[in-house]
């Protein structure tokens, strides 16, 4: 370690062209009472130096060529043979600085590693899953931008396996340096040759833990699960135009989630600044359901169709906007079929009783289907005793059947009523706000 910190300050001494400076280092003007960090219990031992000969010149002293010669304990062939060595160390430096300048693989950054820190490295993903791994990862993220060329390298030079990348990822994320962060930046753009989505958004999702204003440059990515992060983390932020009409952009992704996650981004802007134009975005995604490919197939193992998780999500996202009651209000006001319903639950969900006739009306519709259930969960909230008859009606007689989903607990039944079981509990909250 002493050769290494040497060999570094000769380097920047030589790079300001002192080389009188760059040689008094290695003829022993390095302190011997500075103190290496020490390292976490996986770092091997560094082999001890040879000890250095000292010139006998001071901390601070000038070297000049009467204290040069003025050391008679030194003979000169030994002086000479010191500066000689000195002008060659120089020589290599500013050789290894040139090099790294000219974008050649930085070998001697990998070289710099000792070899039991190199061989952790390559069987990162041959470990178990234990304390062992969390130790690895310390140790490794300790030796800082080394080890993180040392990725690098890996990567550019071959094909790593899943697992060796992903387990990477924490070392990079724990280091966490500029030159980590900038690793993981690459990987989940796909600029270093990782072309596993998974582990671009899961290298997204690590550098977003301790750098979250990532989030934006992100954005640029191909891949709908690094945006999905991405997008996720700017909800409740603050948008400028430039970035809202970033975010917006990406209700046009052909990804579900993707469109999702903008919405709520939007949506969820603190200022309140973008409502009424956020909630037009979101009426225009919800004109578009009824298009969607399947849109009344069962949507994987629930009782839901895709159109009926797409409605409920988008009356979720604008019932937490940050829009007002008068712009969804505007809403409803310019739309029309669901749209219009999805406004108006909206604002029910809110608690705002002046759609309570627009709801009452919903519930009655024998064409709305699923509607009908969230507007009887919309009477729980802002229902009276006048809504009790309609209730009842819809917990006895309503028709819309769904299949439970397959693997429910044993015994349980293998049909069910949504409108039904949402009108007796909404029966449930009306009575007991009225005792």
């Amino acid at each position: 370690m002493a050769s290494r910190q040497t060999s570094h300050l000769i380097s920047s001494f030589a790079g300001a062209g002192l080389l009188g400076a760059g040689i008094w280092l290695l003829a022993g003007g390095l302190g011997s009472n500075e103190k290496e960090p020490t390292a976490p219990t996986f770092t091997p031992q560094v082999q001890a130096q040879p000890e250095a000969l000292s010139s006998g010149l001071k901390t601070g002293d000038t070297l000049t060529h009467s204290a040069a010669t003025s050391d008679d304990r030194l003979s000169g062939e030994t002086k000479r043979s010191r500066i000689e060595l000195a002008k060659e160390e120089i020589k290599r430096e500013e050789a290894g600085l040139l090099q790294q300048q000219s974008g050649a693989p930085d070998l001697a950054r990998r070289q710099s590693l000792p070899r039991s820190v190199l061989e952790l490295l390559d069987r990162l993903d041959q470990l178990p899953k234990d304390e062992a791994l969390e130790e690895a990862v310390t140790t490794l993220a300790f030796h800082g931008e080394d080890v993180v060329q040392a990725i690098r390298d890996r990567i550019e030079s071959g094909n790593p396996s899943f697992g060796w990348v992903h387990r990477a990822v924490s070392v990079l994320a724990e280091e966490d340096g500029r030159a980590s962060q900038a690793l993981m930046r690459e990987i989940a753009l796909a600029r270093h040759g990782v072309d596993n989505p998974s582990l671009q958004a899961l290298a997204a999702r690590r550098l977003l833990e301790t750098s979250p204003t990532e989030a934006v440059e992100l954005l640029a990515s191909e891949n709908p699960q690094v945006d999905n992060v991405s997008l996720n983390q700017l909800v409740g932020q603050r948008l400028d135009r430039p970035l809202y009409e970033t975010v917006r952009g990406h209700l046009n992704s052909d990804d579900m989630m993707v469109r999702w996650q903008a919405a709520d981004a939007m949506a969820r802007e603190p200022s309140g600044f973008f409502g009424f134009e956020t909630s037009q975005a979101i009426g225009g995604l919800v004109e578009q359901i009824a298009d969607l490919p399947d849109v009344d197939a069962i949507y994987q193992s629930s009782r839901f169709t895709l159109g009926e998780i797409n409605y409920d999500r988008y009356i979720r996202t604008l019932s937490r906007s940050t829009a007002s009651n008068a712009d969804l209000s505007r809403l409803a006001g310019q739309a029309q079929d669901r749209v219009q319903d999805v406004a108006w639950l909206a604002q029910a969900r809110r608690g705002d009783i002046s759609v309570a006739p627009q709801i009452r009306r919903l519930a009655r519709d024998p064409d709305a289907g699923m509607f009908r259930a969230w507007a009887a969960q919309a009477l729980a909230q802002i229902g009276s005793d006048q809504d009790l008859p309609l209730l009842s009606h819809l917990a006895q007689n309503d028709l819309l059947v769904r299949n439970e989903p397959v693997g429910g607990p044993p015994g349980s039944p293998t049909t069910a009523y949504p409108v039904r079981e949402a009108a007796r509990s909404a029966i449930l909250e009306v009575k007991g706000r009225s005792r």
